[in-house]
């Protein structure tokens, strides 16, 4: 088997980089689908495809200003700051609480996107 050549976190650090921002993303995309399947948005003139436009709309909104809020940018969201790379210890109290923060901000913001749209819950 060859021995890796170059610098420690050259190739193999970019990736994991790469993998925590995709990751990231992922998880806001799975929240957007949750707060709006988490439960039933209703307006008394909008259903149907213009509905699930506000919807994505929404999402998308709380998204970007989440992050702005966040003073990050979506590629680089959840990017390996750890002083230590390689060492896997998973997330520290402040990683959990700022994670809960984001999740907390994102609803907040959906939710009053869609009020402001007119929809209330059911």
């Amino acid at each position: 088997m060859a021995k890796q050549t170059g610098p420690l976190q050259a190739v193999k650090g970019k990736q994991r980089l790469l993998g925590r921002a995709l990751l990231f993303a992922a998880g806001l995309s799975a929240l957007a689908v949750t707060a709006g399947c988490a439960s039933t948005w209703t307006h008394p003139r909008k259903q149907g495809p213009e509905a699930a436009a506000d919807e994505r709309e929404c999402a998308q909104r709380a998204e970007e200003n989440t992050l702005a809020r966040a003073g990050r940018q979506r590629a680089t969201y959840g990017a390996n700051t750890d002083p230590n790379p390689g060492m896997s210890r998973g997330e520290t109290p402040m990683q959990m609480l700022e994670r809960t923060q984001t999740q907390d901000d994102y609803g907040r913001d959906f939710e009053n996107c869609m009020t402001s749209k007119g929809y209330s819950k059911k």
